[in-house]
C-alpha cells in the first residue's frame, strides 16, 4: 500500500522485487517535484479496517421486499405449469413437449410458468458419465430447448431455474437460462413469488422447483410446510417426477393449492438406477381462473385449453 498526501493507493505484488522496482520507478517519476513524505508497507503489516468495510458495503446488494405484480384481462385465463423436461434423454416424450408448448402458444388467454430442468445438462462430477452416454449431442440439447423456450416466448410470465439447469451457473459462473428467458418474464434461479390481479380478484403465486421437506405418505409435504413461512395462494415444484398433482389444503384460516407437476420422461434408467418409482402424467398441469375468482385445476394442457374456451365463451354471452 502507497500512502501519499492523506490518500491511499493499493498496489499488489507477488514478489519483493517486483515490488522494489515499481517504487524505484515512481520515485524516478516523482524526482523533478518537490520531495513530500511517502510512506510504504506490506499490506498484511496495515490493519486498515475502515478500508475493508467500505469495499464490502460497496459490494453489497440491494435486497429487493416488493413482489411483482402482473394484472391479467378481466376475462376468464389460465395458467400452464411446466417442468422436467429433460431434453437430451432418448426417454423423454418429446412430441408432447411440442405439442404442450404450441397450446399455450396457440390458446388466447393462457399462459406459462416455467419451473426447472429444461434440460439433463449431465455436466457435474461423476453424473458427467450420464452425459457421454447420451444418444443426442450436447450442443443439440442445448438448441432444441432453446427453441421450446422461443415457442412460448410471448406467453412465459415466469421462469425459475432447476438443479440441472443451474449446474452450468455452479460449474462455469454462467446463469445459461436467464440468458435465454424473455426479458418480459420474472426470472429467478432458485424462488419466484409473485400476484396475479384481475376482475378485482388477487392471488399470490409461489414458485420453486424443489421444495424442501419429503414424506412418503404425503408427495406434497414440503410445499405444504413452507406455506407456513411464505404466504401465498398457490404453491409450485416439479422435481420428484412422480407425477402431476394438486392438493387443496388449509392453513392460518386460508384454503391453498399445492401443485406438484410430474416429467415429461416417460421412462428414466437413473432413476431406476436410484430406485425411483415410475413417474405418471406429464410435467405439466393448470389451472384455470374465472372472473368469480374460483379456479380449477387440470392436469392435461389440452383439456384445460378446450375449458378456458369454454369459460371464456360463457363470459362473453354474460357480457353481452
Amino acid at each position: 500500500m502507497i500512502r501519499e498526501n492523506g490518500s491511499r493507493r493499493w498496489v499488489s505484488f507477488s514478489h519483493y522485487e517486483a515490488c522494489y522496482q515499481a517504487w524505484i520507478a515512481y520515485r524516478n517519476m516523482k524526482r523533478d517535484e518537490p520531495t513530500e513524505p511517502v510512506e510504504v508497507q506490506f499490506i498484511e503489516e496495515v490493519n486498515d479496517v475502515q478500508s475493508l468495510w467500505d469495499m464490502a458495503k460497496a459490494q453489497q446488494p440491494t435486497e429487493r421486499r416488493d413482489v411483482p405484480a402482473i394484472t391479467m384481462a378481466n376475462a376468464p385465463f389460465a395458467i400452464a405449469f411446466l417442468s422436467d423436461l429433460h431434453i437430451g434423454s432418448t426417454a423423454t416424450d418429446y412430441r408432447s413437449i411440442q405439442e404442450d408448448a404450441e397450446t399455450v402458444r396457440d390458446t388466447d388467454g393462457m399462459y406459462a410458468v416455467f419451473h426447472g430442468d429444461g434440460i439433463d445438462n449431465w455436466i457435474i462430477g461423476k453424473l458427467q458419465a450420464q452425459q457421454r452416454n447420451q444418444a443426442m449431442p450436447f450442443d443439440s440439447e442445448l438448441a432444441l430447448f432453446k427453441a421450446w423456450m422461443s415457442t412460448l416466448e410471448s406467453k412465459l410470465i415466469t421462469v425459475v431455474a432447476g438443479n440441472h439447469d443451474n449446474w452450468t451457473k455452479k460449474m462455469a459462473g454462467v446463469d445459461w437460462l436467464k440468458s435465454i428467458t424473455p426479458p418480459t418474464a420474472i426470472y429467478n434461479n432458485n424462488e419466484a413469488l409473485f400476484e396475479l390481479y384481475w376482475s378485482g380478484n388477487k392471488t399470490t403465486i409461489c414458485v420453486r422447483h424443489k421444495w424442501r421437506g419429503t414424506s412418503i405418505l404425503n408427495p406434497t409435504h414440503g410445499i405444504e410446510r413452507a406455506s407456513r413461512d411464505i404466504d401465498a395462494d398457490i404453491y409450485v415444484g416439479g422435481h420428484t417426477h412422480i407425477g402431476t398433482l394438486f392438493r387443496s389444503f388449509t392453513v392460518r384460516n386460508k384454503d391453498r393449492l399445492a401443485v406438484l407437476t410430474g416429467t415429461y420422461k416417460i421412462h428414466d434408467d437413473y432413476g431406476s438406477e436410484l430406485g425411483l418409482p415410475r413417474s405418471q402424467h406429464r410435467g405439466c398441469g393448470a389451472v384455470v381462473f374465472d372472473v368469480d375468482g374460483s379456479s380449477t385445476w387440470i392436469r392435461n394442457l389440452q383439456e384445460a385449453a378446450r375449458y378456458l374456451k369454454f369459460k371464456q365463451a360463457e363470459h362473453r354471452q354474460t357480457e353481452e
